[in-house]
């Protein structure tokens, strides 16, 4: 049995993979999380949610560490506890809009606990595989061809990202690589984007228009809602980061993880009044300080991992209503948050 180490592992997209990781009886699964947002302002229903993740990771047996991966001995005494064979490593701040407004906490969350991780696996351990969740702001904007079409980038797209978040989660790609090459650290890095599902409560997109079309509250489109993203379901995303944890191909490789297909945020509307008809859909003209996206090129990730997303926009939303309406009487969610 190998042991497998999931910093961060309390969160949205942590709780999700630690789960389908436990279900597999070859894997013993650990959880280090620093369970602290204290920084994040309107943190409204983490706790809810938070209880309802540690619920069924205790049925998984999987065991939980709060540690701070900035507490560089709390860390490597509860390493040495875990002795894990494969790391991965999703602690960090959850999206990316807060990183602009606590940059310093952005960079303590997203680097230093990356680079902290990193001196204590080469000074006092040894793991066969470092897996990072980076993201796929480390692009910026996405490029176009004559036509102003987005073209999907790849892996080897250029990175120039327009924003902290990126520009950090992009550090520690550098960083991770570095120490590769001078450590012989094996590593694999995903680049997600857009997920949404089942126990989310960071604000993105997809909850605030779900939970205001339950609430009966209109969903307000900025710019039109004409922006494009790669809208992935959590489950996806979970079988794709699976796939790579003892896969020989993945191993030194970076891999973009989405749907693959770019939509826009008023289709993402249209789609839920669809669901819930008594929607209302409001126009903003506020332009939202995001990059140029669209959908990433995951052919990569198709071929080498034989990665099959099954959630399609459609598909994904209605599971995701269902699941909002089970906890929407038990929720909190304040006005001037939508």
């Amino acid at each position: 049995m190998k042991n497998i180490l999931i910093t961060g592992g309390l969160g949205f997209l942590g709780s999700h993979l630690a789960n389908n990781i436990a279900q597999n009886p070859n894997y013993s699964v650990s959880i280090i999380d620093a369970d602290k947002y204290s920084f994040e302002k309107g943190k409204y229903n983490f706790n809810y949610y938070k209880n309802l993740r540690i619920k069924l990771l205790s049925k998984s047996n999987i065991n939980i560490y709060k540690v701070d991966l900035l507490n560089i001995n709390n860390t490597t005494k509860t390493i040495k506890k875990i002795k894990p064979d494969i790391i991965i490593h999703l602690a960090s701040i959850s999206v990316a809009g807060i990183a602009d407004f606590y940059p310093t906490q952005a960079k303590e969350n997203i680097f230093d606990s990356t680079f902290n991780l990193l001196q204590i696996i080469v000074n006092k351990f040894s793991v066969e595989r470092f897996i990072y969740i980076s993201s796929s702001m480390v692009y910026g904007h996405f490029l176009k061809d004559v036509n102003g079409k987005i073209i999907p980038p790849n892996e080897e797209a250029p990175c120039n990202p327009i924003d902290i978040y990126g520009s950090f989660k992009l550090c520690c790609e550098n960083l991770i690589k570095t120490f590769h090459y001078s450590k012989n650290i094996s590593y694999t890095i995903i680049r997600p984007t857009a997920i949404y599902g089942q126990f989310d409560c960071n604000f993105r997109v997809t909850e605030l228009f779900v939970t205001n079309a339950l609430l009966n509250r209109p969903i307000l489109l900025d710019n039109g809602g004409l922006h494009l993203l790669d809208f992935t379901y959590v489950n996806d995303v979970v079988k794709g980061i699976v796939a790579t944890i003892e896969n020989p191909k993945a191993i030194n490789q970076t891999f973009n993880l989405s749907f693959g297909k770019g939509r826009t945020i008023k289709e993402l509307a249209e789609i839920i009044k669809k669901i819930i008809p008594s929607t209302e859909i409001k126009i903003s003209n506020c332009k939202p300080f995001r990059p140029n996206r669209g959908a990433l090129d995951i052919s990569k990730a198709k071929h080498l991992l034989q990665y099959s997303p099954q959630f399609p926009l459609e598909k994904g939303i209605k599971t995701y209503i269902e699941q909002v309406k089970e906890h929407i009487s038990n929720l909190k969610y304040p006005k001037k948050y939508f």
